[in-house]
């Protein structure tokens, strides 16, 4: 797990309940994001569409601000094709973004955030911030509470 702060380190269902500034992270999450989307010219960029339609984001980001997007293929950073390269890149100072926020660091494999909570991580999470997850598309109820990992809302 990599963390710069000692009390994230923990499960995530005490993760998610950690007090910050009186509110629970989530709360602060959502709070966070509401604030943001308030603001007049501010508009939703989501990671998950930047990751599975990297064009078609671009394209309405492009059109958003009034510029036409440059396509530098590819539009992900690649990783090292090896240990030599990947050793190239630190001693020379030139290396792409790194990709480990996209799970494909030492192997990582991404895991969908539903199944990673239980259903009284669910159920916290929906009380905090749930309004907000069916503002943003991500469930379209709170039927998503109750059900198994994985299936859809």
């Amino acid at each position: 797990m990599q963390s710069f702060a000692p009390a994230t380190r923990c499960p995530i269902s005490e993760f998610l309940r950690q007090r910050v500034n009186g509110r629970s992270r989530v709360k602060a999450w959502a709070d966070h994001v509401e604030a943001w989307m308030a603001q007049p010219d501010v508009h939703l960029l989501k990671f998950e569409d930047l990751i599975h339609n990297p064009q078609h984001t671009l394209e309405h980001l492009g059109d958003l601000l009034n510029l036409e997007p440059q396509y530098v293929e590819p539009l992900l950073p690649q990783s090292p094709k090896n240990i030599w390269q990947g050793r190239w890149a630190r001693l020379t100072q030139w290396r792409p973004e790194s990709t480990a926020i996209i799970g494909y660091y030492k192997g990582q494999k991404t895991q969908k955030w539903k199944e990673a909570f239980t259903e009284n991580d669910r159920a916290f999470f929906h009380e905090e911030a749930g309004d907000l997850l069916i503002k943003l598309g991500y469930v379209d109820s709170d039927a998503w509470v109750s059900r198994s990992p994985g299936s859809k809302s």
